[in-house]
């Protein structure tokens, strides 16, 4: 996996930090160091004073909430300018979030300001003083690091990584017994000794959600459900923590009980700096599960009757706790489907209410913050004061999830022209979409009441048996009358916020690997690469310019942000030599401007490219290892015509087939660091990519024995497939069932790779064992996921693979219907900036895998068919 640059200290940049919701500048902290006269310099996400330490040694950090930044920083400044010490702080206050929030990951959770200090002897005296200026001060909890004393926290850091388990001498003994004792951890899974904590559902920053058993009455031990609130989370401008978010819900719940489908409170307590709250845990499965489940992937108007009157229900059911939830004074604020269950016997019940309202009493006053995105009218965004049309616009973004299954962020209510006709390609009904438009307006006044919208959803559900299935040809031709201007719109929109991040530099989303984090925010930092990275972008670009789409516009940033790939693998010790995420996919993309004259065609880049192609790999797969330079070389070779790029090919099959089972498979190694391998099947990081690499090798340096080896693994390939809905499929590896449906690790890579192997082998057998995975997934798909390596473009391009090699016009039906429905859940704002949201993601990004690259190439391929081929991989 590709890493982020530009990160010391393990420290993302990111200017995407504060919600796009926001309706507030973001604050920057450079004010205050200027106001003081110091020198600082932009690191990562924080403005760091001082030069950066990188040997071991303790650290010091100070957890603050954002509305006591500045009276904090007023207090420790004066002290921390004599001592001589390096301190960060961060960048604005949406970055600040993003530390309180988790956004930047576990490691990053809580540490605000962050202190080296070189002079250990001074070490206890600098945390002493710093303890005594934050008394007054609060700050949530900091995962992993031990609390000296009032918001200041420690941890002893390693460097370089890598050597965690070493003893430093004495370093490691705690340094500040004169402050306070050094805390033990405790763990405990009991809590006041009545609840015993079995399960953790959910993880998150701000508390974590249990399951448990209740002990309270040793003669009837219950299951319930214990929602956790760290110290300190949430804080408001009213003062207000997680704590008080969860006491009203206790308040709300017990007040409600018997008046609506609630689980039943039992308790609300502190523990050792956090909050409980228990509650009865209730069997079933969430609404959006439910949701999913019935829609199976398949577009509202191709949908089973039986499927959309269930929907129906479910909604009508989820009308019916919304009323009594009004009629008892409260609004409820937060209609996601996450916050419904639907229970065994197939009722629906309200489980999140934190962020209810009485009207009636005017509680809590102000009211809590923040909310769903997609679920959130305007007037809740600017935090006005609650009213029941909050809800009604709530309820019309469930409506839209439950119809489509796309999340409502993926479009843009304030352009109603727009909404109404991406909606009537979804849906296909005037009633539905018209409901659903009233419902999102931005005047208040113009929603519908709640009896409105449910006698429309009974009218529509006793009307569905007679709609009838499939595509109206209409909405699908006028999507493809409006591509071209769309493509302009899109490349013209990669020269602008938000697909254009700060320094004129293109951002992706960071994975997150701290599993226990399911917190929304997200960090978003600068990649070189290809697979989310700018390389994919410049490669796209680069397609876009030579086929006719001027980018005028974009030559500065294309060519700045290609300068930026060039000195970051130049500074780079050891850089990743892959395809997607490294050396490799930046040959290819330069390669390509060289082909277009958009790169010098001099000696010096052609030895630069041959030099990056040859790095040492000790990986095999496509994405990351020799398989991926194998491709790089032919592909460079291809393109500027020069043979000497793929001298090293051979080394690399004959690795690869020194390396393979007797059974045609290889193991394979998630990373250098992985001892036993798996038989990963997929494109990107399995069997499928490392075969494609010796088949392309063996056909154009006719070698029998790479073709040989190509051809054993088809047929390990082949024989373990699965049966899915009478269809023979592949698992992501032969160790499990897990089936993933999309090009990076699923079974539609597998398909592609097959479809080359039937056109380069001239065998049909692999053609209809392609053919035979594609038609598992539905003929008028429909997806939440939209990009290339796990979406719908993805599958656009196979599709349109298919249609290339078999001349079967279904493929090419299938790739229309994709290329209409992204067009049709394609944003655009008032500025014309147009861009996709995969997921439920509230921020686009540009890259070409995970990003609004990857589903333009596919929309420009589908338009110029003859001309753009199957990306990166294809030769």
């Amino acid at each position: 996996m590709e890493q982020p640059a530009f990160k010391p200290d393990g420290v993302t940049s990111t200017d995407a930090a504060e919600s796009p919701l926001r309706s507030r500048p973001l604050v920057g902290y450079d004010f205050y160091l200027e106001k003081s006269g110091l020198d600082f310099i932009s690191d990562g996400g924080y403005l760091r004073v001082g030069n950066f330490q990188s040997e071991s040694g303790w650290v010091l950090y100070i957890s603050i909430v954002k509305k006591q930044f500045a009276l904090l920083f007023e207090a420790v400044l004066p002290f921390l300018n004599s001592a001589n010490v390096t301190f960060f702080i961060p960048e604005n206050a949406g970055v600040h979030s993003m530390i309180l929030d988790g956004g930047l990951g576990l490691n990053q959770t809580g540490k605000v300001i962050i202190i080296q200090v070189s002079n250990k002897e001074s070490l206890p005296i600098i945390a002493g003083q710093l303890v005594k200026s934050t008394e007054k001060f609060l700050g949530p909890a900091i995962p992993g690091a031990k609390l000296i004393g009032s918001c200041v926290y420690t941890e002893y850091r390693v460097s370089p990584p890598g050597t965690e388990g070493l003893k430093f001498d004495n370093d490691l003994r705690w340094p500040f017994k004169k402050i306070s004792p050094e805390p033990l951890a405790k763990k405990t899974k009991w809590l006041k000794r009545k609840y015993l904590i079995a399960s953790m559902i959910k993880g998150d920053i701000k508390g974590n959600v249990y399951k448990g058993l209740n002990f309270s009455q040793w003669s009837n031990i219950k299951w319930c459900i214990i929602k956790q609130g760290n110290a300190n989370q949430c804080y408001d401008d009213a003062d207000r923590t997680i704590r008080d978010r969860l006491e009203w819900q206790f308040h709300v719940q017990s007040a409600l009980d018997g008046k609506v489908a609630l689980p039943k409170v039992s308790d609300f307590f502190e523990l050792e700096r956090s909050t409980y709250l228990v509650m009865e845990f209730i069997e079933g499965n969430s609404l959006y599960d439910m949701f999913n489940g019935l829609q199976g992937g398949t577009a509202w108007f191709a949908l089973e009757t039986q499927n959309k009157i269930a929907i129906i229900n479910y909604l009508l059911q989820t009308l019916d706790i919304l009323g009594k939830f009004h009629s008892n004074g409260f609004i409820h604020r937060d209609l996601s489907p996450l916050n419904f269950m639907v229970t065994a016997d197939n009722n629906v019940i309200a489980i999140d209410i934190e962020l209810c309202f009485n009207y009636l009493t005017n509680q809590p006053n102000p009211a809590f913050t923040l909310g769903t995105p997609g679920y959130m009218s305007p007037e809740q965004i600017r935090s006005n004061i609650p009213c029941v049309e909050d809800d009604i616009y709530g309820i019309g973004g469930l409506i839209l999830r439950a119809f489509t299954g796309l999340s409502p962020t993926k479009f843009n209510p304030d352009d109603k022209e727009k909404l109404y006709l991406d909606l009537m390609y979804h849906l296909q009904n005037q009633r539905i979409v018209t409901l659903i438009c009233l419902c999102l307006d931005n005047d208040a006044g113009k929603r519908p009441t709640l009896d409105r919208i449910r006698h429309c959803l009974e009218v529509y559900s006793s009307t569905v048996l007679t709609e009838s299935k499939g595509v109206n040809s209409n909405y699908k031709s006028e999507a493809e009358q409006n591509f071209v201007s769309m493509f302009t719109d899109v490349l013209l929109s990669y020269q602008k916020y938000p697909l254009l991040g700060k320094n004129s530099t293109w951002y992706a989303k960071s994975e997150n690997e701290d599993n226990i984090i399911s917190n929304e925010f997200k960090s978003y930092s600068w990649f070189p690469g290809f697979y989310s990275g700018t390389c994919g972008i410049v490669y796209l670009l680069a397609l876009a310019d030579h086929y006719g789409y001027d980018l005028s516009d974009n030559r500065d940033f294309l060519y700045s942000n290609l300068d930026l790939v060039t000195a970051y693998y130049q500074e780079t010790m050891v850089p990743e030599c892959g395809l997607l995420n490294g050396l490799s996919g930046f040959c290819v993309a330069k390669a390509l401007l060289i082909k277009y004259d958009l790169f010098g065609r001099h000696i010096a880049n052609f030895d630069n490219i041959s030099s990056q192609l040859s790095q040492v790999n000790d990986q095999i797969n496509l994405a990351n290892g020799v398989a991926g330079q194998g491709i790089a070389m032919l592909l460079c070779a291809d393109l500027l015509k020069f043979p000497a790029f793929a001298s090293s090919a051979g080394n690399i099959a004959n690795q690869l087939m020194r390396e393979q089972h007797n059974d045609g498979s290889w193991s394979i190694n998630k990373d250098n660091t992985s001892k036993k391998g798996v038989k990963h099947t997929g494109l990107f990081y399995g069997i499928a990519g490392i075969t494609y690499f010796l088949l392309e090798y063996g056909v154009r340096y006719c070698s029998e024995e790479s073709k040989a080896a190509a051809t054993a693994a088809l047929g390990w390939l082949l024989k373990n497939r699965r049966s899915e809905n009478g269809r023979l499929i592949w698992s992501v590896n032969s160790n499990g069932q897990s089936v993933n449906p999309w090009l990076e690790y699923g079974f539609t890579g597998v398909a592609w790779l097959f479809i080359k192997a039937s056109e380069i082998l001239n065998d049909d057998a692999y053609y209809e064992a392609a053919k035979s995975a594609l038609l598992s997934h539905p003929r008028f798909i429909a997806s939440n996921y939209l990009s290339q390596a796990n979406g719908l473009a993805g599958l656009g391009e196979v599709y349109l693979e298919a249609y290339r090699v078999s001349k079967e016009k279904e493929w090419f039906e299938r790739a229309s219907h994709i290329a209409a429905f992204l067009a049709h859940c394609a944003k655009i704002q008032e500025d014309g900036s147009t861009y996709w949201l995969d997921g439920s993601e509230n921020l686009p990004t540009a890259g070409f895998m995970t990003g609004t690259g990857g589903i333009l190439h596919f929309l420009l391929r589908f338009q110029h068919p003859e001309k753009i081929g199957f990306h990166l991989f294809s030769i």
